[in-house]
């Protein structure tokens, strides 16, 4: 907010005394008030300061994978600053968890989950004092009672990228893909992630790879409704045949999430109200303007009418056609 003296970090960096002279996060990015930036900037300094975590990460206790973030847009955006990420998230072997628990308190990091929850969690959460940065440890790439590949493959079958000039290991095309199936399986679908999945087979072409990885892994019916929804968008005019924003592909799914109700069809591999109740509640997780406009309608599954209903006004349409 204009005025607001919430602190941003900016390029600059300067000595952090908060941490002891050897810690790899004794160079920090310096504060600036939040009004004295752009929006272009903020952006830019949040990168740095995520950068910043990843080079100093590589004095951790044992070897790790980024997931996602600056990495993925890095790797397959065309433009990396078009994708914006918000932490960022390592993946690492669980035996070796609580040396990086240990170290990343050492080094400046406060624990938001103190406690693990090993069965039902794949992820600690923790947040850097210094420059604000969330970052999600991970031990798996889903939750333990899913199946997944552990770390040690992943490991074996890295591939190493560079962002900004500093070496990181991110998950191979194939592993990579598959995560993003299972991530778009564990947030019901977001758009987001689906167009980071769309991004991603648009620069590997390897979606047979990730269909292949995903029918091993049990995944199959997942990996199959994520490309089944990403075709739908791919084929609809209005997108003219590029890969769309983050709110037209929602949009673009809202729309198509309506025709397949009133057709009858709603998805072959979702073909429950349940199933079509999922993915139109990911439509109310922020503060887009289609998604407030739904907000209130989704209780349960029993809504699903109600909200159809709703998603019409929503798009400017007729709430009583059929």
């Amino acid at each position: 907010m204009l005025g607001s003296e919430r602190p941003t970090a900016t390029f600059s960096m300067k000595k952090d005394y908060n941490h002891g002279s050897n810690s790899p996060f004794a160079m920090r990015p310096t504060l600036m008030k939040h009004s004295e930036l752009s929006e272009s900037m903020r952006w830019q300094a949040w990168r740095m300061a995520q950068l910043h975590v990843l080079q100093a990460l590589k004095a951790g206790p044992a070897d790790w994978l980024h997931l996602k973030g600056l990495g993925l847009a890095q790797q397959v955006y065309p433009n990396p600053f078009e994708r914006k990420s918000g932490d960022v998230d390592i993946l690492v072997d669980r035996r070796e968890l609580p040396n990086w628990i240990q170290w990343l308190e050492r080094n400046g990091f406060e624990n938001q989950s103190p406690s693990t929850r090993p069965l039902t969690m794949n992820q600690v959460l923790f947040v850097h004092r210094a420059t604000g940065v969330p970052l999600d440890l991970h031990w798996r790439i889903a939750y333990p009672h899913l199946p997944a590949p552990e770390f040690p493959e992943l490991w074996r079958t890295r591939t190493e990228i560079e962002i900004n000039g500093t070496p990181v290991n991110v998950l191979n095309a194939g592993w990579g893909g598959f995560h993003l199936v299972v991530h778009s399986h564990q947030h019901l679908f977001e758009p987001r992630i689906l167009r980071d999945l769309q991004h991603w087979i648009t620069h590997f072409d390897n979606e047979q790879e990730i269909l292949e990885l995903a029918a091993a892994m049990g995944w199959s019916r997942v990996a199959n409704t994520c490309f089944e929804i990403i075709r739908l968008i791919d084929g609809r005019p209005s997108l003219g045949g590029q890969l769309p924003t983050s709110s037209s592909l929602e949009r673009a799914l809202a729309e198509v999430i309506l025709e397949e109700w009133e057709s009858g069809q709603v998805f072959q591999d979702l073909s429950t109200q349940s199933g079509i109740y999922q993915i139109l509640s990911v439509l109310l997780l922020d503060h887009n303007p289609l998604r407030r406009t739904l907000r209130y309608s989704l209780v349960g599954s029993h809504r699903v009418g109600t909200t159809i209903d709703r998603l019409r006004v929503a798009l400017g349409r007729d709430p009583w056609e059929v």
